[in-house]
């Protein structure tokens, strides 16, 4: 959990960078960091991160953010990032006020019309990626197994399919599209959810 203030008082911003279960244990830092007008930026895996952290700061504007960004854990206090960094955030004003606190930095931040379909691209990476990496312990270029990816695209064609029933744009080859991306990206890289495995 960072604490972070642009310029103005009023223009204060949180980032909640915990794991979605641990948000419920922040509330009492954000219920100290928070005031009116606070900006909290939820940094974490899911499509309900407003729903999630909103009850722990009713007088905040809660923004979901999407994170891309392969890093992996290699030591006590190395980090090695395998891909460039990226947020995106939903418009709004808190979302506009998030893209201005990383203007001069090399995170890409981008803020969009339709965050849902970002969320919920996300959340199919991280239930067909992060779930083939837990169940083999392999890194994402497990992805380029045909044998794996045979076993993948059912699970990614019903995450997709749900996703749209939710309002999400994808398209019908938005599951496959997802795959043969992921097979080639930040080869070497651990997702988060076989890394927590």
């Amino acid at each position: 959990l960072i604490w972070l203030v642009l310029g103005r008082r009023e223009s204060a911003v949180v980032l909640l960078a915990t794991k979605a279960y641990q948000s419920l244990a922040a509330g009492p830092w954000l219920a100290a960091l928070c005031r009116p007008g606070t900006v909290v930026a939820v940094l974490q895996n899911g499509i309900d991160q407003v729903e999630r952290v909103g009850p722990l700061v009713p007088d905040a504007e809660v923004i979901p953010a999407v994170v891309l960004l392969a890093a992996d854990r290699v030591g006590p206090d190395t980090i090695h990032q395998a891909s460039a960094a990226a947020l995106d955030v939903p418009v709004s004003p808190g979302g506009r006020i998030v893209a201005e606190l990383y203007r001069d930095t090399s995170m890409r931040v981008r803020v969009l019309d339709d965050f849902r379909t970002a969320a919920w691209n996300k959340l199919l990476i991280n239930a067909v990626v992060g779930a083939m990496g837990a169940l083999t312990l392999r890194d994402i270029s497990v992805m380029s197994a045909e044998d794996l990816r045979a076993a993948a695209l059912p699970l990614a064609e019903e995450v997709a399919a749900v996703g749209r029933a939710e309002g999400a744009a994808f398209g019908d080859d938005a599951a496959s599209r997802m795959l043969d991306v992921m097979a080639t990206r930040a080869p070497g890289h651990l997702s988060s959810i076989a890394a927590d495995r």
